[in-house]
């Protein structure tokens, strides 16, 4: 991906579940892979990039088969949970191989609720 921009521009990409996992609900490595070498491309042209990453009920999902009986929204935060583990990991260990160091802020609807929450998500 070549694109000439600005030297302050600052993106956001958006991905989904559906664009991060395979039909079985596993974590697609390959199309990860790809996502991050564009994203190094961009950086390297100078282009901030912020990941907006869906994915960890998913990655979850295909993991943990819960015994007893949960709730949807206990099923999803237990998903949600090991999930974002698995996610975060293989980020880390995709953006190391371009030396990007990254890190995750976990957000909520009510980290918007205030302003001094909206700048602390920042």
């Amino acid at each position: 991906m070549i694109c000439k921009q600005d030297e302050n521009t600052r993106i956001a990409v958006k991905v989904g579940s559906n664009v991060l996992t395979r039909p079985d609900g596993t974590l697609d490595v390959t199309r990860m892979s790809a996502l991050v070498d564009q994203i190094a491309a961009l950086r390297k042209q100078g282009t901030e990039v912020i990941l907006i990453s869906s994915g960890a009920v998913a990655a979850g999902r295909s993991e943990v088969h819960p015994g007893g009986k949960l709730s949807s929204v206990e099923e999803r935060q237990l998903y949600s949970a090991v999930g974002q583990a698995k996610l975060i990991n293989r980020y880390y260990e995709l953006f190391r191989e371009h030396g990007i160091a990254v890190g995750q802020v976990l957000t909520t609807k009510e980290s918007f609720a205030t302003r001094r929450h909206y700048l602390n998500q920042r």
